[in-house]
């Protein structure tokens, strides 16, 4: 199966939609919660990050991350297509992202110049970010298949 890449706006809506929600579980919600809590307030945040933390595994082990669910997109590998693994997927969340941060954020940019859209963190997972409701199928194109052609 092979599926259409997703384009850099659509990525970049992913990341917004993501980046918004982890401004609001790991901050704004603890923040909130500092006055009625009281001297609960450390096994709140403690309870609020654990759950975060699995939540992040849980879509990991989908081969998606939050943000990218909410699109329809899905993380595949360059060869196969297929999802990857739950190990793979945390090594380009974790790893693979920390280098594109650290290069000046030059890994981001690198969606917009390269020609399938690969971050450097897609490129050292050997993955792709996929549409997952477009999905390509075979070589026939539409106009090209006659159904009454005999041969």
């Amino acid at each position: 199966m092979q599926y259409r890449i997703s384009s850099p706006i659509r990525r970049l809506g992913a990341f917004l939609i993501e980046s918004f929600l982890n401004i609001l579980i790991l901050i704004i919600l603890p923040l909130s919660l500092s006055e009625p809590l009281g001297e609960n307030l450390p096994f709140a945040v403690l309870g609020i990050y654990i759950s975060y933390i699995v939540i992040k595994m849980y879509f990991w082990t989908r081969s998606t991350t939050l943000g990218k669910a909410l699109l329809h997109m899905r993380i595949v590998d360059t060869i196969t297509w297929e999802k990857l693994g739950f190990w793979k997927v945390a090594y380009r969340q974790t790893i693979g992202k920390f280098v594109s941060f650290a290069g000046l954020n030059l890994g981001y940019i690198w969606i917009f110049i390269d020609s399938n859209h690969q971050a450097w963190h897609d490129k050292i997972a050997r993955c792709y970010i996929v549409d997952e409701d477009v999905l390509v199928q075979g070589k026939v194109k539409v106009k090209d298949y006659d159904p009454y052609v005999k041969g």
